[in-house]
């Protein structure tokens, strides 16, 4: 029929998208066990249009288009035969193009790997076996098919492990079916046996051997399935001594000792037990060495104990000749010698041992008693000096000579001379030291005494505090200096501590204290020196501002000792003044003019003030000179708290009015009094 142009157009478009080049993504299923049966492919990928066919390696084969992405394909089973690799792609009509191509696997047939005979089993004791394959289409399902596996075994569907505890005795048949993915299933018919758990009886600890005897015994076993074949697993056993297959120990062996090894016996189904044995290898009969017995001492306790080896024990001890030290005797079961000696002498005698196979041993022994080793110097040691020589000699008595002295704990400075056995030397430290002391004899013996020795300071020197008189005036400072008459063997520590005592009826000068703001200042003396040092370089004494006495006492110490004699007190008396004026001002005001004084009295009063008025070139002042009472007014600031804090010092300010011209008065000369008499005379001239 005819179409319209537009129709036509479209329809050739069409075509044109329909033969685009075609493209797979993915093959589901990808692979299946080959023999398996037909199946149906789906294709996904793009450019899937009408007319394409599938080639399946070497056949094209038709399709179903489920949509431009998707595609179904059926696969017979004379395409799934064979095992191998087989290219899938999609073509166009014609051929004209074909799509990428994917891989179809076609898995191998399933096959057992586990052999049809599996391995034994012991009844009651856990069994473990895992049937194997390979080939088909994982995963796989593991199902018993006929028959049945041992009571107390179960085979896991998933694993084809075959577990548990089997419960029976006997020989058991059973099939195994395995289905793979692609449903392909494989047979297999397996046998095995449970029996009895083997176990080896019998001692585990041996009879003991003799070195150089025959020994022989045989192991036994039971359960599992005969013949046995026995084995050392671990462990070796006696030189001399071997295992035949077949359970025999025995042989020569050619050492003494303690042996511990591991046997095995594995019966013909592959089961196997083990134990450890324990065989001991004695000796001849001998009486063990005892070695030079030391030196004893008489009125003390001794025991010495006599072993034996080999043989076969018990062991039986005699005194078949010689005598035992008085006080000594000898336990025939033990072979212990045993008692407090009782007198001085050399014994010698023998000692006969027995076993229970008759056999006998015998050994010559001596005894030496001795006197008691004592140190005999007495515990509490001559003093000493520090830094002066010393010597105290030691002794002892008893034992064997010669002795053989150690002393530990020396104080510094003293050493000793073992050979002399002297504590000597010049001590470089005091206090009270105890040393221990040890003496061992030649035979071994030893004796121990804790000496104590008082290490003493020497007399101390006289310290100097120089820098200040007997007499000191107020509000100066003073640079203390102090030293010793001569040099000290140890660095002497100390502190000044100041004390102000003021005057009857005043308070506390807060001033009065050393130039590091305190009322104590520490020092030290280097040993073999003679000055103090300070923890600055220089250190004054503040004499402040009210009378009174200044107590310096000093504390030494040397090596944490207090010194003897300690420093006299140093008494510094600063005696009542009169008034000390630090300054005058002479200020204008418009009424007047007025006068501030600034200074000190030691006394903490004052009586009167003098003020002496200067005219100026040309001027005339009625009034040249006023004196004005101040008690009171003293007596007030003084006697409050607040001029504790400033000691003897104040601060006045006096004001007056002047009738006339303010500048016909140009300076002003000011004295002021107290209990003691009047201050030195200040001027100062006006200002503003």
């Amino acid at each position: 029929m005819l179409l319209p142009m537009r129709a036509v157009a479209a329809v050739c478009a069409l075509a044109a998208g329909a033969w685009a080049q075609p493209t797979i993504s993915s093959l589901s299923p990808e692979a299946t066990t080959a023999g398996s049966g037909a199946l149906t492919m789906t294709i996904r990928g793009s450019g899937f249009g009408n007319g394409v066919s599938v080639r399946f390696g070497a056949r094209s084969l038709p399709v179903v288009i489920l949509s431009s992405s998707t595609l179904q394909v059926q696969l017979g089973a004379e395409l799934l035969r064979t095992e191998g690799l087989v290219e899938v792609r999609v073509d166009l009509p014609g051929l004209v193009a074909s799509s990428n191509a994917l891989i179809f696997l076609l898995r191998p047939p399933i096959q057992f790997i586990t052999p049809p005979a599996l391995m034994a089993a012991a009844s009651g004791q856990l069994f473990l076996q895992a049937i194997s394959v390979t080939g088909g289409s994982p995963p796989y399902r593991f199902d018993v098919a006929g028959g049945s596996p041992p009571v107390g075994l179960s085979l896991n569907p998933a694993t084809g492990a075959l577990a548990g505890f089997p419960s029976g005795d006997g020989n058991y048949t059973f099939t195994i079916a395995v289905t793979d993915a692609a449903s392909v299933q494989s047979l297999r018919t397996f046998t095995m046996t449970v029996v009895r758990p083997i176990s080896i009886s019998g001692p585990t600890i041996l009879p003991a051997a003799i070195v150089s005897h025959a020994f022989q015994t045989q192991l036994a076993a039971a359960g599992g399935l005969l013949p046995y074949r026995w084995s050392i697993v671990n462990g070796t056993p006696p030189a001399g001594i071997t295992m035949s297959a077949t359970g025999l120990l025995g042989g020569f062996p050619s050492a003494a000792g303690s042996f511990e090894f591991s046997i095995q016996v594995t019966d013909s189904a592959g089961l196997t037990a083990v134990t450890k044995l324990s065989l001991t290898v004695r000796t001849a009969l001998v009486i063990l060495a005892v070695g030079q017995w030391q030196d004893s001492l008489v009125g003390s306790g001794f025991q010495q104990t006599l072993a034996a080896a080999g043989g076969l024990p018990p062991y039986q001890w005699r005194l078949p000749s010689g005598s035992l030290p008085p006080g000594v005797s000898l336990d025939p079961n033990t072979g212990i010698l045993y008692g407090l000696l009782a007198a001085v002498g050399t014994f010698r005698f023998t000692v006969q041992v027995g076993d229970a196979g008759g056999q006998t041993a015998a050994i010559e022994l001596t005894l030496t008693a001795i006197a008691r080793l004592a140190i005999t110097t007495e515990a509490s040691l001559p003093a000493a000096t520090l830094g002066a020589d010393y010597s105290a000699r030691l002794a002892a008595t008893g034992g064997s000579t010669p002795y053989r002295w150690t002393v530990s704990a020396v104080p510094a400075g003293l050493g000793f001379d073992a050979a002399t056995s002297t504590l000597q030397g010049r001590p470089t430290v005091a206090g009270f030291f105890r040393i221990p002391v040890a003496v061992v004899d030649a035979g071994g013996l030893k004796s121990e005494r804790q000496f104590v020795l008082d290490i003493g300071l020497p007399r101390a020197p006289g310290l100097i505090l120089s820098g200040m008189t007997g007499g000191i005036s107020p509000a100066k400072q003073y640079l203390l200096q102090a030293q010793i008459a001569e040099p000290y063997p140890a660095q002497i520590d100390g502190v000044i501590t100041m004390e102000f005592a003021p005057a009857p009826g005043l308070p506390d000068d807060l001033a009065v204290q050393f130039s590091n703001g305190t009322r104590s200042i520490s020092f030290r003396i280097p040993a073999g020196a003679t000055d103090v040092v300070f923890p600055v370089p220089l250190i004054a004494v503040q004499s402040g501002t009210v009378a009174g006495t200044i107590h310096l006492a000093t504390r030494t110490v040397a090596q944490g000792l207090l010194l003897d004699p300690q420093p006299a007190v140093e008494i510094w008396q600063m005696q009542a003044q009169i008034p000390v004026l630090d300054a005058v001002l002479f200020l204008r005001t418009p009424a007047g003019f007025d006068v501030r004084v600034t200074g000190f009295s030691n006394t903490r009063d004052l009586t009167k003030a003098t003020f002496r008025f200067q005219p100026a070139p040309g001027a005339d002042l009625r009034t040249v000179e006023i004196e004005i009472p101040l008690q009171a007014l003293a007596a007030n600031w003084f006697a409050g708290a607040e001029s504790d804090r400033f000691g003897g010092m104040f601060s006045y300010q006096q004001s007056f009015l002047l009738q006339g011209d303010a500048s016909a008065a140009s300076a002003v000369t000011v004295e002021l009094g107290n209990g003691i008499g009047n201050s030195q005379r200040l001027t100062a001239t006006a200002g503003r």
